[in-house]
């Protein structure tokens, strides 16, 4: 596993590295899903993980989780792509509803 992780894509991580940016900066999300789906999917599969949260400057590229999500469907991985901003806007309504609750059952 270990050496997966420092052998992507048959390279060292620096040149894994330089070829993420220069994806990166292409400003192509369908080629940056790919490139992650790729790279991450085999780093991935060990865990079966049900959620896969990735944060940075991803967020910020609208639709990109759902694109990621189908290529690493398309390898073999499952599991529900999320940013960490979908888990806050998600537990702040869960807070609103309990709070709705509390007040209507006092």
């Amino acid at each position: 596993m270990t050496r997966q992780i420092w052998q992507l894509r048959g390279g060292g991580l620096s040149e894994s590295i330089r070829e993420y940016q220069t994806v990166r900066e292409m400003r192509d999300d369908v080629k940056l899903a790919s490139f992650l789906g790729d790279n991450l999917a085999p780093l991935l599969r060990p865990f079966e993980a049900d959620v896969i949260v990735i944060g940075g400057g991803l967020t910020e590229h609208r639709g990109f989780f759902q694109k990621l999500g189908t290529e690493l469907k398309a390898r073999g991985i499952s599991s529900d792509v999320r940013s960490p901003r979908q888990k806050r806007r998600r537990d702040r309504r869960r807070a609103a509803l309990r709070s709705n609750t509390k007040a209507l059952t006092q």
